[in-house]
């Protein structure tokens, strides 16, 4: 029969050859007599006269045989997943998950990083930063006035400042609200690029004081009161102040942050040059064509170092970055962590399919070889099973894009609200192209392994269907399927370290002591128009009112002001303090201990929950007129006063009316800003005194929040109605955004990690159970040789522990050099952290010996009369 089946192929070649050379001939002539190559062709084949022939031909001449064959490889591949749906649906799933979890978060790193900002150039855009020629001041901000700057550089064509905050706004709603806004000098919006879609932007004269006050709404506000063109012109209150509203920005437009209200500033540049270099500002500036920002940064360090003695002063603290990259921070790190961390899975995935296809492999041996005896080519197998690999990795990028639609709605959930253009995910044609190449790279990557099993198979050894058969097929087919599995395991112990890692961080973070008790304690913003209340005695008699009014509400137990509230996303400031009598210990470290500033009311202490240490809290007594005290925090009285009695000292700080203050009172340690941040000392000074305008309440009670809030609200309206309370919150909700981010990136690595355990599971799995039933012939042997149960399964064991030993090992070593990528985003812990590395370990071997188990007792189960049926 082999004999036959050898010559029969001869015959056909021999056929082929001579319908070949008539054809050669045909076209020649037709040719000659002056027909076109196409046109040549065609007549050849019917004169020949053989249709089919002639159809498959003229299909060459037009170039479209690769296409027939591609949709004819495309047809044969869905037939056969239809016949191993449990294949086909298994790895479906597998490259869903991969490829859907890759395109979510590539989804959310095209939103915040990729895509640019919706402004006119947005490269030439930047953020400009540098510092206050102040000494007391502890943040680094400009010195010089934007107007300054233009004539002083030729880097920039425009450079703007800004301040932004909250207001008082009334006019609109029914009752006053606390809205975000920005304070901006005239040409901000120049600078920008954008023009209003309705009236004007500021002129450069309504800066200066004592101007009648404009405004500037963003859409969304103006939404509010009807149509752009409808508004300008109409009057709103302002911090109490009547306000003609000039223009309306584009929709969409809210920079800095979710601004809904842009004012000018408040001071002139030319004459208050005192004022100018103590009010904290940021700057936004646009480069001139083919200036870099590293160029202007080092021309703004020259005007800065003047006198050249501040020079190393001026390289610290003077910055040029792009505008994008400083609004999205440090969340650009995070994001391309993830999305390492996400193509990892997708890589474990494709390892599964791999794995799944090579079995699939080893039952489609027959069907190779004999392709390949009727005359099927190399480039003609491989072109087949690569359009299979494709055409399933295509299956799994639909399936995918569902479970990207999912994510990106949960996304959005869980995606800080700090994080900037979150709002702007979706599935545009970048995430498209993305989701494309990855799922193409994908069928690519998993179709090399039986690639590269079908060029390696023999055409005799699969024909002859003798059992056992080892040829060098089943050898890498064997290899390759431990390989797969060690990678696995490899790449999942990476993750599974990595979330580690961040799950130890995060919890001793959220476990930072705070030096306050944020349960039952709500707060909220509000601000005190400097018009109604120009005098500090009607600031006081506020404080002390509503304060009193708020106490007495049953369920409260304290209430008090303070200007700087921990945790309120507004940056403290520092100052440099001075001492009547300075002790050794001060004038050794006064020039770098600086201090945080606020001013607080009596009740402001008891109800945040700050410990009192020493002495007494600031009463009702210490009011304007009464002789100027302070409280200050226990690391400054230990700083300036080691082993001494801090009580009773004196202390001078910046701005203080009063000469010297003394000390009546010491208490614990805050956090201000974050949790991870060192302890700043502090220093807190009578609001009743010397109040400010712009304070935040704490309430702390035992009752309803509900009902708190709106007693809150009650009695803040009854001394003044046209005063608006921001949000009202609590303490425990400022703690979880200020730890949004690590949370995010915690929660994700771990979904991420959880999942390719799951996957590397279901691979060694998968392997074992394919050598078990590549081993079920000897198994049986043994059995039937008197092999006891035990024996069997530690045989089947020792398999399981050399595979998951290598992967382990591989990935410990992999772990130990790339987590140092996570040393920035972790807290008191330490990238290589032995604990973490030692629990991954042994996690991995109790999954490895779950996965194995079920191959393990089915081995012990092996009947030998049905093993060695077949012999």
């Amino acid at each position: 029969m082999k004999l036959s089946f050898w010559r029969n192929k001869k015959r056909n070649d021999d056929l082929a050859e001579e319908v070949q050379s008539h054809l050669d001939l045909a076209e020649r002539d037709a040719r000659d007599a002056g027909h076109s190559q196409g046109d040549a062709r065609f007549a050849a084949h019917r004169e020949f006269g053989n249709v089919p022939l002639t159809h498959q031909l003229t299909r060459d001449a037009w170039g479209w045989r690769w296409l027939t064959d591609l949709v004819q490889d495309a047809l044969f591949a869905l037939r056969m997943f239809r016949k191993s749906p449990g294949f086909t649906c298994a790895a479906i799933l597998t490259l869903a998950l991969g490829i859907g979890a890759n395109t979510t978060i590539f989804s959310v790193i095209n939103a915040v990083i990729l895509r640019p900002l919706p402004y006119p150039s947005p490269d030439r855009i930047v953020a400009v930063e540098g510092a206050v020629p102040v000494k007391f001041l502890r943040q680094p901000y400009f010195g010089f006035a934007p107007s300054d700057w233009a004539d002083r550089t030729q880097s920039f064509e425009q450079i703007a400042a800004y301040t932004s905050g909250e207001t008082n706004l009334a006019g609109i709603s029914a009752e006053p609200e606390r809205i975000a806004a920005a304070e901006v000098t005239p040409n901000f919006f120049e600078t920008i690029g954008l023009n209003p879609m309705a009236g004007r932007t500021f002129s450069p004269g309504e800066q200066v004081s004592g101007h009648a006050s404009v405004a500037v709404l963003s859409f969304s506000l103006c939404s509010q009161l009807g149509s752009p063109r409808d508004v300008v012109g109409k009057t709103i209150f302002v911090n109490g102040k009547q306000t003609a509203v000039v223009g309306v920005m584009p929709e969409g437009f809210e920079f800095p942050g979710k601004t809904r209200l842009w004012l000018p500033f408040p001071w002139r540049f030319e004459d208050d040059v005192l004022i100018r270099q103590a009010i904290m500002f940021d700057a936004v500036g646009r480069l001139n064509r083919g200036v870099t920002a590293s160029q202007a940064r080092d021309e703004l360090i020259a005007i800065e170092s003047r006198p050249p003695g501040d020079l190393d002063r001026a390289r610290q603290s003077v910055r040029v970055l792009s505008l994008h990259q400083q609004l999205i921070g440090s969340s650009a790190k995070t994001l391309w962590i993830l999305l390492g961390a996400v193509g990892f899975v997708l890589l474990i995935a494709c390892a599964n399919v791999a794995n799944l296809a090579l079995a699939r492999a080893l039952n489609r041996e027959r069907e190779i070889a004999l392709r390949a005896a009727l005359g099927a080519g190399r480039a003609r197998l491989v072109r087949q099973i690569l359009t299979e690999s494709v055409l399933l990795s295509a299956l799994g990028a639909l399936a995918g894009v569902l479970l990207a639609t999912w994510g990106i709605r949960a996304a959005l959930r869980l995606v800080p609200a700090r994080m900037l253009f979150v709002q702007t995910i979706s599935l545009d044609a970048r995430v498209l192209l993305f989701l494309t190449l990855i799922s193409l790279a994908s069928g690519i990557l998993f179709g090399l392994f039986p690639v590269v099993h079908a060029l390696r198979t023999d055409l005799i050894e699969p024909l002859k269907q003798v059992s056992g058969a080892r040829c060098a097929s089943r050898i890498f087919l064997a290899r390759s399927r431990t390989l797969l599995a060690i990678s696995e395991i490899a790449i999942a112990l990476v993750l599974v370290t990595g979330a580690g890692l961040l799950i130890r961080s995060f919890s001793r973070l959220i476990n930072v002591n705070t030096g306050f008790l944020p349960e039952r304690a709500y707060t909220a913003q509000l601000s005190l128009p400097s018009r109604e209340y120009d005098k500090n005695g009607q600031r006081a008699s506020f404080y002390r009112e509503t304060a009193r009014r708020i106490s007495a509400f049953p369920g409260v137990t304290s209430a008090g002001y303070v200007s700087d509230l921990p945790f309120s996303r507004v940056p403290g400031i520092g100052f440099k303090l001075t001492l009547e009598k300075p002790t050794a210990a001060y004038q050794a470290r006064s020039e770098r201990i600086f201090t945080r500033i606020a001013e607080a009311s009596p009740g402001y202490f008891p109800a945040i929950g700050i410990p009192l240490i020493q002495g007494r809290v600031f009463m009702d007594s210490d009011a304007a007129g009464a002789p100027a005290v302070a409280i200050v925090s226990k690391s400054l009285a230990e700083a300036f006063w080691p082993g001494e009695n801090p009580l009773g000292k004196k202390i001078g700080a910046p701005g203080l009316k009063s000469s010297w203050a003394e000390i009546v009172g010491v208490v614990g340690d805050t956090k201000h800003g974050s949790l991870d941040e060192e302890t700043v000392p502090s220093c807190y000074f009578p609001l009743l005194q010397e109040p400010v305008g712009g304070v935040s309440i704490v309430v702390r009670t035992s009752g309803n929040p509900q009902t708190v809030q709106a007693a809150v609200r009650r009695a803040i309206m009854e001394f003044d109605r046209t005063l608006p309370l921001s949000t009202f919150q609590s303490m425990s909700e400022l703690l979880s955004e200020s730890v949004a981010e690590p949370r995010f990136r915690t929660l994700l690595l771990g979904i991420f990690a959880s999942l390719a355990l799951a996957l590397s599971t279901f691979g060694i799995y998968a392997v074992m159970s394919y050598r078990v039933a590549q081993r079920t012939r000897e198994i049986g042997i043994r059995v039937a040789l008197g092999a006891d149960p035990r024996a069997v399964l530690r045989l089947v064991l020792q398999n399981s522990i050399s595979i998951t030993s290598a992967g382990i090992a591989i990935g410990l070593a992999a772990s130990w050099g790339l987590t140092r990528l996570l040393a920035s985003s972790l807290f008191e812990v330490n990238p290589h952290d032995f604990s973490t590395l030692a629990e991954s370990s042994l996690l991995f071997s109790a999954v490895a010996l779950l996965a194995t188990y079920l191959p393990a007792r089915r081995a012990t189960r092996v009947d030998p009369l049905i093993a060695l049926r077949h012999e």
